[in-house]
């Protein structure tokens, strides 16, 4: 066989096809539970497919959701000594008003949104527990507000969306099982002030049968514990 360029380049790519890619190993850790809170009627919601997080508004601040969700005794120990951990959330979509016409109700979760504009969020570390009762306005205000976060993502588009976290994971493996707790609150919007987004959460919705009407899109914590090879390259001589 005469090894021409083209014969050459043939071989090569059934050789190079043969030889299994190494992928990167993703350890996903979920939360054990998430909901969120309606400030205007001092609501815990969970238990359902999304979290409303609604940007802080100051002129009406007691009219908005935050987000929450806790990793108390979930075992994080395969997260240890990493430097990269970051939280993916999963956005189903963008709302527009978050509050109905400005009223006291939240928009009906089933009708369909357009997909646009542009939404901040800060995740923030509690550093006292929260609980339907004692989350006022002015305690959202001290513990989410004028706090800093341990990061922040402006979201453009409906699906998974990361945020790197710092050292939030290392200072929860040293400090025990809990509390383990993130907070989620909306801080700037380029459609309306009235803007939120649906995070996907830990739950699907069933029928009445049993069958999954909305699949779960949990956040969780990840990682990766080693980088993807890079794909074998050979030289095109043509």
């Amino acid at each position: 066989m005469r090894w021409t360029p083209s014969v050459l380049r043939v071989f090569l790519g059934a050789v190079f096809s043969l030889i299994p890619f190494v992928r990167a190993d993703l350890i996903q850790i979920l939360p054990n539970a998430d909901g969120d809170h309606y400030l205007f009627e001092q609501s815990y919601t969970s238990n359902r497919s999304y979290l409303n997080v609604g940007q802080y508004y100051g002129g009406r601040s007691t009219h908005y959701y935050v987000g929450l969700a806790n990793w108390n005794d979930v075992d994080l120990s395969p997260l240890a000594g990493q430097t990269n951990v970051t939280l993916s959330l999963y956005v189903q979509n963008f709302v527009n008003p978050v509050f109905g016409g400005g009223g006291t109700n939240s928009q009906p979760s089933g009708f369909t949104y357009p997909t646009n504009g542009n939404f901040t969020m800060k995740v923030v570390v509690f550093s006292n527990v929260p609980s339907p009762a004692s989350m006022t306005d002015g305690w959202v205000k001290t513990n989410m507000i004028n706090v800093p976060g341990v990061g922040s993502i402006t979201l453009t588009n409906a699906g998974y969306n990361t945020v790197n976290l710092g050292n939030t994971v290392a200072n929860w493996i040293a400090a025990g099982n809990g509390p383990r707790w993130l907070g989620f609150v909306g801080t700037a919007s380029t459609t309306s002030i009235y803007t939120s987004v649906h995070l996907g959460a830990t739950e699907a919705q069933y029928d009445l049968d049993g069958n999954v009407t909305t699949p779960a899109n949990p956040m969780y914590l990840s990682v990766e514990t080693s980088l993807p090879a890079p794909p074998p390259a050979y030289r095109d001589w043509e």
